[in-house]
């Protein structure tokens, strides 16, 4: 009786268990099927913003692309004349060109020596022509040196001239004795 007994509730604790593992695989794959859905579910709610984004930086691409500037092959401007007498042994140099649309500039310098080898400076003239946009000739001539960039033209603006009240007035400073600035906060 006892074999009978220990087979019946081996019987028991199969079928037990069959049924726990049929248990385990039906959670199981609904669990699967839960995390399915939900991730397809917010798959779909995110198609719409992937969309209109894709769509977006695909448009802002065609417009750039379509919105550059093409490609102009234009002809080489030759160049006329080409001086270059390059930096000599005392810091003195001199180079001139001309291009064939009536592009010209030529530029000389030298070095000015001083006591002190720190406070030489370099002085230098040349000037530059072109035509500007309008047909206009443009002239400059310049200097440059110790008093800084000196350039003269006429297309470049002037001051307007000194009115007669402040040139009499500077006039009356100038034969006016100065007077000593003030010691504030001097201590002795």
């Amino acid at each position: 009786m006892k074999i009978v007994d220990t087979a019946v509730e081996n019987r028991r604790t199969v079928r037990d268990s069959e049924s726990n593992v049929q248990n385990i695989l039906i959670t199981t794959t609904l669990q699967q099927y839960i995390t399915h859905y939900l991730l397809v579910r917010q798959t779909h709610r995110l198609r719409p913003v992937i969309m209109k984004s894709t769509i977006v930086v695909v448009c802002s691409m065609l417009v750039g692309l379509a919105s550059c500037q093409q490609y102009q092959p234009t002809t080489p401007i030759p160049i006329v004349r080409y001086e270059n007498d390059g930096v000599n042994f005392d810091g003195s140099y001199k180079w001139a060109y001309e291009t064939g649309n009536g592009i010209q500039a030529q530029e000389s310098g030298y070095v000015q020596p001083a006591q002190d080898p720190s406070q030489s400076a370099l002085n230098v003239e040349g000037g530059y022509s072109y035509t500007a946009p309008d047909g206009t000739p443009i002239n400059v001539k310049y200097v440059a040196g110790p008093q800084g960039f000196v350039p003269v033209g006429d297309h470049l603006p002037t001051p307007p001239p000194l009115p007669p009240a402040i040139a009499k007035l500077l006039q009356f400073l100038a034969t006016q004795p100065s007077t000593p600035e003030p010691a504030y906060n001097k201590r002795k």
